[in-house]
């Protein structure tokens, strides 16, 4: 990890955006950006939007980032942080970016098959669709062109445990992000 010198993106995020349960190789973060130094991925396994709220400002500052990728939701409902608290976190993210002038792109996280998880991750989607002045990459609604299916359409092949995604899941979004969201950031 470069410290101290400004990137062009910080990640900041859960189990997903860290790759888990596959190897940070698999992750769909890894396979959209590679290795490229100008990207630090500071996410980790167990983070929630309440651990990321502890370090994020720091990290911001350190790296003064255009863009900051806030991804965060899964491991929160796993947890079963209340929606409001989910929400206070969430706004203190993009707060935190805002003040240092670093863009917020919040990704929605994808449908998951675990029927209680998926109940809360409803409420957060919402909250997270609220959020003002950020970039949104939505990971349930969007279709996968090649199929002609939503995410929401796959079956168990694109997860480990009904929860988390496999390497096949992180192909998937990795494909989503670049045929639709990439566009935004890269020319």
């Amino acid at each position: 990890m470069l410290t101290g010198i400004p990137v062009w993106m910080v990640i900041k995020g859960d189990d997903l955006a860290a790759g888990y349960p596959n190897t940070q190789q698999e992750s769909w973060l890894r396979i959209v950006f590679g290795n490229d130094p100008m990207i630090v991925n500071l996410s980790k396994p167990g983070n929630y939007s309440g651990s990321m709220v502890a370090t994020f400002e720091y990290e911001i500052a350190l790296h003064k980032p255009k863009y900051a990728l806030i991804h965060c939701g899964t491991t929160d409902a796993v947890l079963g942080v209340p929606n409001e608290e989910f929400a206070f976190n969430v706004d203190a993210l993009v707060a935190m970016a805002n003040r240092q002038g670093t863009e917020a792109i919040i990704c929605i996280p994808p449908l998951v098959k675990n029927i209680n998880i998926e109940e809360r991750l409803k409420g957060y989607r919402d909250i997270l669709r609220s959020c003002d002045d950020v970039i949104l990459c939505d990971f349930y609604e969007i279709i996968d062109d090649d199929d002609n299916l939503s995410i929401l359409e796959f079956g168990d092949e694109l997860y480990f445990d009904g929860v988390y995604m496999n390497a096949e899941g992180h192909r998937r979004l990795a494909k989503i992000f670049n045929e639709h969201y990439a566009p935004l950031f890269f020319e």
